[in-house]
């Protein structure tokens, strides 16, 4: 819907970088297929991969295989694990919330 407002009044992208950020956004789940709650339910780094990969498991032909979708989460918890380490230890998610993550 926002989507196509900017399209057809601005025939390249180029303004796009004009546009407010939440309204960027908006843009960007709506082409992606993305409900803003699955962005605002993982931490903020972390957006992009899940949004990409919502896409990819929605568009993509064949569908990937279990072996693709347990190899892309490895690579992502592997990939927090390591951001972790460097870090001290400190998530981002126990900052917002000091709650156990596992009990």
């Amino acid at each position: 819907m926002i989507l196509t407002y900017y399209i057809m009044f601005s025939p390249c992208l180029f303004p796009l970088m004009q546009v407010p950020l939440p309204v960027r956004l908006q843009i960007f789940l709506e082409t992606l297929g993305v409900k803003r709650s699955i962005v605002h339910s993982v931490p903020h780094h972390l957006s992009l991969p899940v949004c990409v990969t919502c896409y990819w498991l929605t568009h993509s032909n064949p569908k990937p295989t279990l072996q693709y979708l347990q190899a892309l989460v490895l690579g992502m918890v592997y990939g927090e694990l390591c951001r972790l380490a460097k870090n001290g230890g400190t998530s981002e998610w126990r900052q917002c919330d000091q709650t156990p993550v596992c009990t």
